[in-house]
């Protein structure tokens, strides 16, 4: 478990919180779980199958949150539903097994943000939700792949690189899918 030490509301702010390779499945106390005021928190590598929706029900002001390698299944619609989760300005996904984002995951959520890394993921569809977002400078989609380490990501995100669609958008990888004509 995540450890219920820390409080969302706390006078004192981490820079960093860093929990990652601990096999954690869940949250100490559930939905009374107190948050966590820090700027970065990393869970990479332990064992959350379902985006945490509970850091910004806390309302942990979070800039930086890495839920890498977890080989989490779902990211269910409100789990961004939170008054401080407009901080967050750079997410990484990666190492997961998500097929889609929900609808939240938008320029009216996320305004401030700047960077998503969905790597190694199992989209078979092009996740758009990010590109609405107006400050996305950097966005990740490689090497989408199912259990069985088949090719997911086939079809070309037509009207990607119209810059108004996305304008800030400066790092696009797409690299290690199976895109094999891009009629843009």
């Amino acid at each position: 478990e995540f450890p219920d030490i820390f409080n969302a509301k706390s006078a004192y702010v981490f820079q960093s919180a860093d929990f990652s390779y601990n096999k954690i499945e869940r949250f100490q106390n559930g939905d009374n779980f107190k948050g966590v005021n820090a700027s970065q928190i990393n869970l990479s590598d332990n064992h959350l199958k379902t985006f945490p929706e509970v850091l910004f029900k806390t309302g942990s002001p979070m800039n930086y949150l890495v839920l890498a390698g977890n080989g989490m299944e779902k990211f269910p619609k409100g789990s961004l539903d939170g008054e401080n989760t407009f901080m967050l300005e750079a997410l990484d996904l990666s190492y997961n097994y998500l097929t889609k984002l929900p609808v939240d995951f938008s320029a009216q959520t996320l305004p401030y943000l700047t960077g998503v890394d969905l790597s190694y993921n199992c989209f078979s569809e092009f996740p758009t939700e990010p590109l609405s977002i107006a400050r996305l400078s950097r966005f990740f989609v490689r090497y989408q792949r199912d259990k069985n380490g088949n090719r997911t990501l086939k079809e070309w995100p037509e009207g990607i690189m119209s810059q108004a669609q996305c304008p800030s958008l400066n790092f696009l990888c797409l690299g290690g899918n199976d895109f094999r004509k891009i009629d843009e």
